[in-house]
């Protein structure tokens, strides 16, 4: 199609950077006001520690999962985002910037490879821009993940796009521009190296087979080496994510076997309210279109299907970072859908709006301008954060770390006096964590996070009797620190 295009429409449009800039700023923008209120969770205290350590020339043995950063995922493109984005608001804003940067390579797959004309370019970007699963994966604190959206609506890009001027061949820079991206979609976690050997299918269905056969097998023995060799040597020599199919197997191995001789259950599994809202929030909000192109959305479905049968609670929602490696595929999908209803190009745009407000977590339905106001909780927490020593060690439930994760030893109460992992190649002994931390920093106000566990430790470890020598020096608004 690209020879159909006005010659004059080659370089990229300075709007498209502009609207890219505009999109970074308004998801930047809503990142940085959910942070203000303080709603920050797990991955965010999570990615800061790590960032802080690596900044700090420190091993990034991430003490508030009890872990090596590469024992958890192999999350290797984490190494340069941890010094391009210092503290939270660095994070969020690099987050920002690779989603927003995606707009450019789907510019190009719209315009010059499905040969959509501008205004339905324009549609297609501004589906982009209000697609929930973009937004929710911005707010979702924090994922190097997300370097996989633009990663692979580029590789499509470079690998099928990508043409000499007489609009028959392609280029090496091109080719070596494909890997690049292939390499920094592998650098984020091992799994999804299962859609870049699906993207290698489609590469070569496509007619590149060399190129995309390479992929296949580039994809297949990285995932091979993270699996058998990079995370258990940094985790003690096991897989700590293969139990995300625990209730088939105790093993990768032996889950899928399970899955393969009972595939009843795992229909019944999978078969599910809110695996129907994740499918029914990936493709409604783009009007189904890219269901008119099933070729192309294809490589996005695998992994998102295998997250759909973990048990992690997250995977089955459309509010985290498990869409990623389907968002590409998806609105390579709904580009080539549209060529073939380009007269449907504005309702489009106004379908993916009612889809941000119904599916996106900054819908207007959830008041996202009540972030702008910290209550007198969001304070406590400011408060009580301010008394603890910039190095001092520190164990706290879960809604405190963004504000605490900045140190060296940080850890998810009650951690290290309980639950503690001790075979996770830890390079300090568990009785010196136990004797350093003299802080702890209890939020009882958020109910989702303060369970029984928390409770029952509270009770055990800092009883009246005062069994660790802790006493409390701060309560308020449901806030509570000990010191000793």
């Amino acid at each position: 199609m690209s020879g159909d295009l006005d010659a004059a429409d080659r370089p990229l449009p300075g709007r498209v950077a502009a609207a890219a800039v505009a999109l970074f700023a308004a998801l930047w923008g809503l990142a940085l006001l959910r942070h203000h209120t303080l709603l920050g969770s797990y991955d965010l205290g999570y990615f800061d520690q790590a960032g802080w350590l690596l900044r700090h020339g420190r091993t990034p043995f991430v003490t508030v999962r009890g872990i090596h950063l590469l024992g958890d995922h192999g999350s290797f493109a984490f190494y340069p985002m941890a010094f391009l984005g210092r503290g939270v608001a660095g994070l969020l804003a690099v987050q920002a910037a690779l989603l927003a940067v995606g707009a450019v390579p789907l510019w190009l797959i719209g315009r010059r490879m499905a040969g959509l004309s501008k205004p339905a370019c324009w549609a297609l970007l501004g589906a982009y821009a209000l697609y929930p699963a973009v937004s929710n994966v911005d707010l979702f604190d924090f994922h190097p993940e997300a370097l996989v959206v633009p990663a692979l609506l580029g590789a499509v890009w470079f690998a099928l796009g990508v043409r000499t001027t007489d609009g028959t061949g392609r280029t090496w820079p091109s080719t070596v521009a494909y890997f690049m991206c292939v390499a920094a979609v592998l650098a984020c976690r091992e799994d999804v190296a299962v859609t870049v050997a699906c993207l290698g299918l489609l590469v070569a269905v496509e007619g590149r087979r060399v190129l995309g056969l390479t992929t296949v097998a580039l994809a297949l023995a990285w995932m091979a080496v993270d699996l058998a060799v990079v995370l258990p040597h940094f985790a003690g020599g096991s897989y700590v994510q293969g139990n995300r199919f625990g209730q088939y197997g105790a093993t990768l191995g032996s889950a899928g076997r399970f899955m393969l001789g009972h595939p009843l259950t795992v229909a019944g599994d999978f078969a599910i309210k809110p695996n129907a809202y994740v499918l029914l929030g990936l493709l409604a909000p783009l009007l189904f279109l890219p269901l008119l192109a099933p070729k192309y959305l294809l490589p996005g479905l695998p992994l998102q299907l295998a997250y759909l049968l973990t048990n992690v609670p997250a995977a089955h929602s459309l509010t985290a970072q498990y869409t990623v490696t389907t968002i590409p595929f998806v609105f390579v999908a709904c580009a080539f859908g549209l060529r073939r209803v380009e007269h449907l190009r504005r309702l489009l745009v106004v379908t993916a709006a009612v889809g941000f407000v119904i599916f996106a977590t900054a819908s207007p339905r959830h008041e996202p301008w009540r972030w702008a106001q910290r209550d007198r909780v969001d304070r406590a927490r400011l408060a009580a954060a301010a008394m603890i020593p910039s190095d001092a060690p520190v164990s706290s439930t879960i809604r405190m770390w963004p504000l605490l994760a900045e140190r060296a030893d940080l850890y998810n109460f009650p951690i290290p006096y309980e639950l503690y992992d001790p075979q996770s190649r830890d390079p300090k002994p568990l009785a010196v964590r136990q004797a350093e931390v003299r802080w702890i920093v209890l939020d009882t106000a958020d109910r989702q996070q303060w369970t029984g566990l928390e409770a029952g430790a509270r009770i055990r470890l800092l009883a009246p009797d005062n069994p660790l020598g802790f006493h409390m020096v701060f309560d308020r608004a449901g806030i509570v620190v000990y010191k000793r």
